[in-house]
This record gives structure tokens, sequence and C-alpha cells, in this order.
């Protein structure tokens, strides 16, 4: 399981520690950051190495505009001075886990207030600090609807995991070529939404 990332200054001094891991052999390159969060190496965003993977392409967009939305409130709280929690990095491990574990379906840790609570609660919560950013992106309806779905539907893992348990590998199979079908319109064409 991925470690959330040491605390860094700078993006300089980010990138001195990235090329201390290559350059000692740690690492045999910079893709292989194992941090539950990392800076891209092609692109100016932030990687996130710890959720599901989505089935249909609009539950991805609406997973990237939710990280986006709670990224950008960050950088708000920076840029108005707000004091940056003080979080114990085995308690934010020990929340990635319980959550790896058993998803959505049971409860989550909030590692700011060191506390368990249901699963969507803890999502509202994420939901709730990241409002302003969702509202002015436009977004918030879209992260409400991907959230209502799987509060209704299932996580991507569960979906797969009843799948598998309904009809195996062909179920699973079936299951995975319907996602791809909602993304290119159903007969193999790249939708322009998605493309």
């Amino acid at each position: 399981m991925p470690d959330t990332p040491p605390e860094f200054a700078s993006a300089d001094e980010y990138q001195h520690t990235i090329d201390q891991l290559v350059g000692s052999g740690v690492l045999m390159d910079k893709g292989v950051v194992t941090w539950v969060a990392r800076l891209s190496e092609r692109y100016p965003t932030v990687e996130l190495r710890i959720a599901d993977v989505q089935l249909e392409a609009e539950d991805a967009v609406a997973f990237a505009v939710f990280v986006r939305a709670i990224v950008d409130q960050c950088l708000v709280d920076v840029e108005q001075g707000v004091s940056r929690p003080n979080l114990t990095p085995g308690l934010v491990n020990g929340a990635i886990w319980i959550a790896a574990r058993y998803g959505l379906s049971d409860q989550l840790v909030d590692p700011l207030l060191a506390e368990r609570l249901p699963a969507f609660d803890a999502v509202a919560r994420a939901v709730d600090y990241a409002a302003r950013s969702l509202e002015q992106s436009g977004d918030r309806a879209r992260v409400d609807e991907w959230i209502d779905r799987m509060r209704t539907g299932g996580t991507p893992a569960q979906r797969q995991v009843a799948q598998f348990d309904a009809g195996g590998i062909t179920a699973l199979l079936a299951l995975y070529r319907d996602g791809t079908q909602k993304a290119d319109g159903g007969d193999g064409e790249a939708s322009a939404d998605y493309a």
C-alpha cells in the first residue's frame, strides 16, 4: 500500500528528494514513486494513487473534478493564511488502509479529527470542504450525482465483485465492455465527450 508523501517546504525540495531517490538507486526512475499523491512528471497536475479505477468515463471525470476542487480549496486556504492541519502520518496511512479494505461500505477514519464515521458522512465532509470550488467550476451537480450513483449502485470495486460472484469472469468482462461502450457511444467509435 502506498504511503503518504513526506512534507516538503517547496517544489524544489520535492524535486531534490525525488532526484536523490533515483540517483541513489532506491528507485529505478521517477515513475515508480509510490506515494499516494505525487506531482506528475508530464503535466502540471497532482496524481493520486489511492482510488478505485472508475468503470465509466463520466465517473472518472467526476472523480477528477472532485480532486481538483479539493486541491483548489487547499490552495485558497494557503493564500488566505489558514493554518494547515497537523496530520499524523501513521493515522493518515491507517485511514488509507481502512478505506482500501472496506471502501464506502463501512466506516472511514477522518484523519483531521482521528475519529471513525460512516463512509458517506466522510465523503460529505470532503464535498462540504470543496463546495466553493465545485460551485465556481459548475461541477457540484456532477460530483453529487456521482456520489449518489455509488451510494445506490455501489462503488466500482463492489460492482466488480458482484459481477464476478454472479457470473464469473464472463460477467466481469461484460461489465468492462458496457463501461467502454458508454464512453464510445456503443459503436466502437470514440465519443467527442471523452476523446
